[in-house]
């Protein structure tokens, strides 16, 4: 599994975490990832982010960026491999 997060962290090129993170704390909130991901209805982070952002107030749909789901996606999947790897 560790293999697996090092190179899914690898494989998403040029994010700007700390700007993922401002997105994050502006649409999510104070939400962490794990919890973020029990309240989704699916275990699939790509799933679980794009029916977030479905599900949010149009107004925010609106002034999203148009990365957000990317970005949000790439938070995860980081806060979840990084977990995995401290683990090892």
């Amino acid at each position: 599994m560790a293999e697996e997060c090092k190179e899914c962290v690898i494989g998403i090129p040029n994010i700007d975490y700390d700007r993922a993170a401002r997105l994050w704390s502006q649409y999510v909130g104070s939400q962490g990832t794990d919890e973020f991901m029990w309240y989704a209805r699916t275990d699939d982070i790509y799933e679980a982010v794009e029916d977030y952002i479905d599900n949010m107030p149009e107004t925010w749909q609106d002034a999203a960026p148009e990365d957000l789901g990317y970005m949000l996606t790439a938070y995860i999947v980081r806060d979840v491999c990084t977990g995995h790897l401290r683990r090892e």
